[in-house]
C-alpha cells in the first residue's frame, strides 16, 4: 500500500523509483516507434508557388546577375547601347555616315551632326537642321550647303546624318518643327545661311 502511494505521489513507475532509491541507473522509458519518428519529422513539402516563395525568398536583385554570371565565368551583361538622338521632344535616328546612310523616301526633318567628344549626353554636335518632303532627294552630296557642312565637321568623312520621320506632314508643319529646332540649338551652318535670322 505504501509503495502504491509513493508511486502515485511521485508519478513514476515503482521500478524506477526503487532503482533510484538504491542507486541503480534508471531505465530509459519505452515509447512507440511512431512517437519517436515524429520527433524527427521532415518539414512539410511546399506544393504551391506561395509556399515555395516562403521557404526560399528570391535573391536580392543587386549583384545577383553578376554572381550568377561569375559562376559560369561569363562576362557580366552590359546595358544596351543607346540608339538615336533626341532633339527637344523629337526622336532622330542613330547617326550614321553620310555617304552610306539609307534615307527613306518620306517627309521629315534631318540633322547633320559631327562627332564631338565635348557633346553631351553623347559625343555628337549638330551643325545643321533641315526639312524635306522627300528626305532621300534632299539629303545628298549635291545639297547647296554640303561644302559648309564638311568645313564645320572638319572633313566629309566626319559628316553624320540623323533623321526624324514625319510621314504625310504638311509644309507648314515641317517648317514650324525645323524653326523650333534651329532657334533652340542654333547650329553653326544654319546661322551662316541665315545671318539675319533674328536671334
Amino acid at each position: 500500500m505504501a509503495k502504491d502511494n509513493l508511486h502515485n505521489m511521485f508519478n513514476v513507475s515503482s521500478d524506477d523509483f526503487f532503482n533510484r532509491l538504491f542507486g541503480k541507473p534508471a531505465e530509459l522509458p519505452t515509447a512507440k516507434l511512431s512517437a519517436l519518428l515524429s520527433l524527427y519529422a521532415a518539414p512539410p513539402v511546399a506544393t504551391t508557388l506561395t509556399q515555395l516563395m516562403a521557404l526560399a525568398p528570391p535573391p536580392q536583385a543587386e549583384g545577383y546577375l553578376s554572381r550568377m554570371f561569375s559562376v559560369f565565368r561569363l562576362p557580366a551583361p552590359q546595358p544596351p547601347a543607346p540608339t538615336g538622338l533626341w532633339f527637344k521632344d523629337r526622336y532622330f535616328s542613330e547617326p550614321s555616315a553620310f555617304s552610306s546612310t539609307f534615307i527613306p523616301k518620306l517627309s521629315g526633318l534631318y540633322a547633320i551632326v559631327a562627332f564631338d567628344l565635348a557633346g553631351s549626353p553623347r559625343p555628337f554636335r549638330v551643325i545643321y537642321f533641315g526639312k524635306a518632303s522627300d528626305l532621300s532627294d534632299r539629303v545628298v552630296r549635291s545639297h547647296e550647303k554640303y561644302d559648309t557642312w564638311c568645313q564645320a565637321a572638319g572633313s566629309s568623312g566626319r559628316l553624320l546624318i540623323s533623321y526624324h520621320l514625319m510621314p504625310n506632314a504638311h509644309d507648314l508643319e515641317l517648317y514650324s518643327a525645323e524653326d523650333v529646332l534651329i532657334k533652340h540649338y542654333q547650329p553653326v551652318c544654319n546661322m551662316k545661311s541665315n545671318p539675319s535670322f533674328g536671334f
